[in-house]
This record gives structure tokens, sequence and C-alpha cells, in this order.
């Protein structure tokens, strides 16, 4: 064989092998990502809310996108609850009063990856002020789901930042000392110290927990959460006016949220 075409055969297998070598990466066979479990709307009305935001209101509330008085195209989030009782029945627990829930159906990421949690809010009626809850899986593993709530008044206390147009902007940091669960305490199960208490203790930053389960992230679920609509998958992340125990009427704006890195504002301008 001649130098010329030894050196033509050497150089076509080098082609070769760089070719099978880089479509054996191409047939390697990956796990597809854990779904997304999708929430359900109230089936109580119907709702025009933002892309990827829902009504999951109980009994007499709602929330909606509304003209909000501050020019003639501007339109937040409002927020509602009418006066009065309903039979129990409507959320998991025994409530006989309306809460106005707004959940964010595509926001299933670490906890850690929350922060800043804010919303821009402006009151108009009523004693109840706009509240936060998050459920979460602890070990991000398909366990069940935990509700962990900051309520309105602990978030207001913290104080807030005047905004544009009337309104105020609220934190609920997972470092503040605002969180309780809407179920059993959860307890650390190296030690059976209390991490988060429930709703008659006091509240607690989410600190501790996450020092026992660094991974826990938020998830769209199903849960027992007292205090959430009977049966059905509701988001990982909500803000909320007015309780399972509320029978007053209610009323406030949402112009601005904001949850880890991304923000949602404009909400006249983007709707489903």
């Amino acid at each position: 064989m001649t130098n010329s075409r030894a050196s033509a055969l050497r150089a076509f297998l080098t082609i070769l092998t760089i070719v099978s070598t880089g479509c054996s990466r191409e047939t390697a066979i990956y796990s597809d990502p854990t779904p997304v479990v999708r929430i359900s709307p109230s089936a109580l009305r119907g709702s025009l809310l933002p892309t990827d935001f829902y009504d999951q209101s109980v009994n007499s509330a709602r929330t909606d996108l509304q003209p909000d008085g501050v020019n003639a195209n501007s339109k937040s989030i409002s927020f509602v609850t009418s006066n009065g009782s309903s039979a129990s029945g409507a959320f998991n627990g025994n409530g006989i009063g309306s809460k106005s829930l707004l959940g964010l159906d595509v926001w299933e990421r670490p906890l850690t990856n929350a922060e800043p949690l804010t919303f821009d809010a402006k009151y108009f009626s009523g004693i109840e002020e706009i509240g936060v809850s998050m459920q979460l899986d602890l070990e991000c593993n398909g366990g069940a789901l935990h509700v962990l709530t900051a309520l309105g008044a602990r978030i207001s206390a913290k104080g807030s930042s005047p905004q544009n147009d009337g309104y105020e902007r609220f934190e609920a940091s997972i470092h503040d000392e605002i969180w309780v669960t809407d179920g059993p305490a959860i307890i650390n199960p190296n030690n059976s110290s209390e991490l988060v208490p429930a709703m008659s203790g006091a509240p607690v930053s989410l600190d501790a927990l996450l020092s026992r389960f660094p991974t826990a992230c938020l998830k769209n679920g199903s849960t027992d959460g007292s205090e959430l609509p009977l049966g059905v998958p509701t988001a990982g992340a909500q803000w909320f006016l007015g309780r399972a125990s509320n029978t007053g009427s209610n009323s406030a704006f949402v112009n601005r949220i904001s949850i880890g890195s991304d923000v949602y504002e404009s909400f006249g301008e983007d709707v489903e």
C-alpha cells in the first residue's frame, strides 16, 4: 500500500470513529422530568386572570382582573370576600367563611429560590389583609405536602414600602418569623423538635426547616390544609384574602407579585 493510500485510510477511520462516538451520545436515554400537577380553578365562577394565575376562592369570594381606577386602562388583580356565612363543606376543614385565593400554577421550584416573595397591595374595605401560603414537599421526592402560611396581619406588621398610586409593597420572607402550618406541626425526625408550629403556635422563620430539609420545594397538589378548598389540587404558591373563619366583607387590589427572580406585573396587558 502506498503512503498516500495509507494516509487516506487512516483519515477515514478517524472520521468514522468521531462520527460513531457522536452518535452514541445522541442515543443516550434520559429520564423525563416529573410532570407539573395542574391546579383547578374554582368551579363556582369564571374568572379572567393573567396567564398561569387561577381563582381558587372558596364560598362567597373571588379573585379576578378588574379596573383599579388608576387610569382609564389600568387593571389589577382584585381580591373580594362578601358578608355572611356558608354551609360547612367547601373547605377541607369545617370553615363556614369565605376566602379569596389566587394560585400561581407554574411555580414548582426549591423553597430557597422563592426569595424575594413580595406583593404590591392597596386595601379598600374590611379588616383582613393579603396573606401568603406555600405548599412544600419537604424532600422534593413526591412526599406529602405541607401548607405553610404567613397571615396578612403578620406580614403587614413588618412594615411596607410606598409604591405608586397608593399601593404598598409587602414582603413575606422565608427568614421572617411569620410562618405556621395549616395542619399538624412539622417535626424534625432526628430529634422530635418542632420545626414549624401549627396555626395556634407562635410563628417562626423557615431557617430551621431548611437546615433539616435543604431540598424542600414548592409543589402543586391536593392537600388536607383546613383552609383550602376541599378535594382539589391547589397551587404551590398562593396569595389570599380572608380565612375559613372570615364572614366579613373585604376587598383589595394587587398590581405586582414577585417570587424569586420572577416578577408579574402589568396585569391588564397579559390575560388568558
